[in-house]
């Protein structure tokens, strides 16, 4: 099995849809419970500079209830005609929509309020708690039930997922709740070292730093200056050169010396260079860029004129930055 460490800024969603759109499946591992996705793309199209699908997808949710012996999944399927990702921005793909500006060239550019539709529905507690009961075991409220307890568990029926309780169905897994817990060393289960462990790397560290420079309100919320790295520049440099330092190498650092500590081998990634088809074994791959943030406020922005003149002030300020740190990547 493949296991994708990836932490901040790594391409994980890009990951799950390239193994989706490559006929494979993939799985996060949260805190209480694993969701696997796979799929069928029935047609792909190209509109407003944005790649579509038309996407039939299984999700499978594997839990373990503390009232059961046996691990349990439930799944449900949909078909869909979307946009990859919704839209290549990070804050966009994430949340549909921006909360608030985040990135610097072109903050207005998908800073909207959030619309749920009219007939969205979101459980309470008590509807958790009712429809997480196993007489619902065949309903989509039991599916809903229980895959809004993957970070928590409210209910307190389920128990925190382990390695022998990890999908069998997966192809790949991104065990994110792990991932997270950078600076607690919790300790890694044995099972790691019989797996193939892949963490990513950047050998193209100018994008990487104008990306963390261009998403200084997301990446570093509740920061004083918000979106406006150049006026958090020009207060304080240590600040955003320590915040560069901490996602582009330390992070890395910290997850390679945790493998080592553990004795579980691991293998890199390229972001940049790397072959997604060959390395996860899929049938075909999407672009690696078609979820950049960058890329896309350069394409799809109205202000072209003033978004190139912030995107090479962001250049500039990466120059200086990596020239003072003098490495080629961020492997160790």
């Amino acid at each position: 099995m493949n296991v994708y460490w990836g932490y901040g800024a790594t391409g994980k969603t890009n990951l799950e849809y390239q193994h989706i759109y490559g006929g494979k499946s993939f799985s996060w591992i949260g805190k209480f419970c694993a969701r696997t996705r796979s799929g069928t793309v029935h047609l792909t199209g190209l509109q407003n500079n944005k790649k579509w699908w038309d996407l039939e997808v299984t999700n499978t949710i594997w839990h373990k209830r503390k009232d059961e012996d046996k691990v349990r999944t439930v799944s449900n399927t949909q078909r869909k005609l979307s946009y990859i990702l919704g839209c290549p921005s990070r804050s966009y793909k994430m949340r549909y929509v921006q909360m608030f500006p985040m990135n610097y060239i072109d903050p207005d550019l998908d800073a909207k309020p959030r619309r749920e539709g009219r007939n969205t529905l979101r459980l309470n507690t008590k509807g958790l708690k009712k429809y997480s009961q196993l007489k619902y075991a065949d309903t989509q409220a039991y599916f809903s039930s229980i895959n809004n307890q993957t970070a928590k568990c409210p209910t307190g029926i389920l128990e925190p997922m382990i390695p022998k309780y990890y999908p069998t169905d997966a192809h790949t897994i991104c065990p994110f709740e792990l991932i997270c817990k950078l600076g607690d060393n919790e300790p890694l289960d044995e099972w790691f070292q019989d797996q193939r462990i892949i963490l990513p790397f950047k050998s193209d560290l100018y994008e990487y730093a104008i990306t963390f420079l261009d998403g200084l309100g997301d990446y570093r919320r509740g920061n004083k200056w918000g979106h406006d790295v150049m006026q958090a520049l020009k207060d304080d440099e240590k600040f955003v050169f320590d915040y560069l330092d901490h996602n582009i190498f330390t992070i890395l650092r910290v997850h390679a010396e945790r493998f080592k500590q553990y004795n579980i081998e691991f293998e890199y990634f390229d972001l940049d260079k790397g072959d997604y088809k060959k390395t996860f074994d899929l049938s075909r791959s999407l672009g690696r860029n078609f979820d950049n943030a960058v890329t896309h406020q350069l394409i799809n922005t109205k202000k072209k004129k003033e978004a190139r003149e912030r995107y090479f002030r962001l250049y500039d300020v990466a120059d200086k930055y990596l020239k003072s740190r003098g490495r080629k990547d961020n492997r160790v």
